[in-house]
């Protein structure tokens, strides 16, 4: 009899278990459609959102005028909150399937990063007028915040250098209380309205980096290289008569644009070896659809706003319509401007990747590592000597100023990162005491105008992790394809068979499972300070031929 009784309350037990089994999954699935209708929703009003916010960048570009935000963000003035959030992390509770859930973590990021920029629209705006009225004198005429560096690059006298490099003080003291409000005012809704733990926590989800492993692996670096950066440094500064105590932040642009280099850059040879170029690389970019390149010749423009624009890629949506407009001008900075914007818009041209997110959101170092891939071409000695210099003696040269050039730059955006991290990390941080961190990791004797720009390092959430992350990354990469294809890699058209296959992936691979492909494990920014090495000793072997 009991056991009857055992048997009746299991069979009771099963029905109601069966009954819940089988009528849960109907409503759940009703609730996870419905979600997933509402995020399709919020999907198409954040691509229409970026398409405007693209054509108005563009726009802006082209006008040379200050790229304002308010407008835009007030014409979608019901996207962008915490609700948004709400209604992603509910459908979040709901899917299982591992490519749902990144495309939503990858939504939902960038979603975060717009809620911020929202709420601080006004103050962008006002940086982006404070910047547009920052001119300086020029043979061109009156030039504008960011074409400093092609100024000073240009300009013999250094007395004249110092002075354009410490003008405009007024200007820079307003834009350096306006970038340290809007980082006060970013950290404050970060951690208010938003609830992360810390600025640096929100940023990290942003660079998708531990950001204290991060600062290990940049000091690391940062150690492995003093060594042989401040011999070359030594040595070239030598080269120039100069003495290091009279070495400034304003005499690098003059010093890497030698000019008796440069003039073997022609601007009439320019789109003649952009196109012959990528032809050899396998990329017959002048006959895409989606790709619209613009030589600065034919715009209808006056000679004076043609020279302002500077060699730029515009994607306004993917894979649909790019553009390209490259500057008609001489100089190898141009040349290897053209063929690095290309590349950074080549996974937007190229990407067959059917999903929103996997187009717009991701890691962006992987489009950059194919950006330095590409104008990298000019570390190749039987790409420069062919094409430009006919001669060991200038070729030679030329490798030597590249290594010390990108040693530099790679060296500055280190110190600009450390700069940033400790002054996020610890608000007791002097101004004194940080820009001391550029002399002892540039070499450079620091003046009035380096503290103007101090907090111009408080950009986008360590925006420097992305850019020294594709240096690392370009330097591992091309390791491989030189493995696959030879010293002369770009001169073989196979090679495009095997970029595609990165290029089509859009956004859809980060660091880690990019590294994988290629055929790492982590990321080695070894890989790069032996490339500098191989310049160096390049330059040195064919000086000797």
């Amino acid at each position: 009899m009991k056991s009857n009784t055992n048997y009746l309350i299991f069979l009771i037990v099963l029905f109601f278990s069966l009954f819940l089994f089988l009528g849960c999954p109907g409503a759940k699935r009703d609730e996870l459609e419905f979600y997933r209708g509402k995020v399709d929703s919020l999907r198409t009003l954040v691509n229409n959102f970026l398409i405007d916010y693209n054509k108005m960048k563009y726009q802006s570009y082209l006008e040379n005028q200050p790229f304002f935000v308010s407008e835009l963000y007030h014409k979608y003035g019901n996207l962008f909150n915490t609700d948004d959030i709400n209604l992603i992390n509910n459908l979040l509770k709901l899917e299982q399937r591992p490519e749902r859930i990144d495309r939503l973590e990858r939504l939902k990021v960038f979603i975060y990063e717009k809620i911020v920029e929202k709420e601080t629209a006004g103050i962008l705006d006002r940086i982006e007028l404070i910047k547009h009225y920052i001119n300086y004198p020029s043979r061109d005429g009156l030039l504008r915040y960011d074409d400093l560096d092609e100024i000073l690059s240009q300009e013999n006298n250094q007395r004249k250098r110092s002075f354009l490099y410490n003008s405009n003080a007024r200007f820079f003291e307003d834009l350096q209380k306006m970038n340290f409000k809007l980082f006060n005012e970013r950290k404050t809704i970060i951690i208010d309205s938003l609830k992360f733990g810390s600025f640096n926590q929100f940023a990290s989800m942003v660079r998708q980096e531990d950001l204290s492993k991060f600062y290990q692996v940049i000091n690391g670096f940062i150690s492995s290289t003093n060594e042989f950066y401040y011999q070359q440094l030594y040595e070239f500064l030598r080269s120039k008569n100069y003495q290091q105590n009279q070495f400034y932040a304003y005499d690098i642009p003059f010093l890497i644009n030698d000019q008796k280099l440069n003039k073997y850059f022609k601007k009439d040879s320019l789109a003649r070896i952009f196109l012959e170029t990528m032809y050899n690389l396998g990329f017959k970019v002048d006959s895409l659809q989606n790709l619209k390149i613009i030589y600065s010749q034919e715009k209808q423009m006056n000679r004076r706003e043609t020279k302002r624009l500077k060699t730029t890629g515009f994607t306004i949506s993917i894979p649909n319509e790019n553009h390209l407009f490259i500057k008609s001008a001489g100089g190898y900075s141009n040349y290897e401007r053209t063929f690095s914007e290309l590349a950074r818009l080549l996974p937007s041209i190229f990407s067959n990747e059917t999903y929103f997110e996997m187009n717009y959101f991701g890691d962006n170092s992987i489009p950059l590592t194919y950006k330095y891939l590409f104008s990298n071409l000019l570390d190749e000695y039987v790409f420069i000597n062919n094409i430009f210099f006919h001669s060991n003696r200038l070729s030679a040269e030329f490798l030597k100023l590249r290594s010390f050039k990108k040693l530099y730059t790679v060296r500055k955006i280190c110190a600009d990162f450390i700069v940033e991290y400790l002054m996020i990390d610890s608000s007791k941080t002097d101004i004194d005491s940080l820009t001391q961190i550029y002399n002892s990791i540039l070499g450079y004797t620091i003046t009035n105008g380096d503290k103007f720009r101090l907090f111009f390092t408080l950009n986008d959430y360590y925006e420097e992790i992305d850019y020294l992350k594709a240096y690392f990354l370009e330097s591992m990469m091309k390791t491989k394809i030189r493995e696959k294809y030879g010293q002369d890699w770009f001169l073989n058209q196979n090679l495009k068979n095997y970029l595609i296959k990165f290029l089509q992936r859009g956004k859809a691979l980060n660091k880690d499972n990019f590294l994988m492909e290629i055929g790492y494990y982590y990321l080695d920014p070894r890989f790069f300070f032996n490339d500098i090495i191989s310049l160096t000793e390049k330059s040195k072997e064919i000086r000797q031929k």
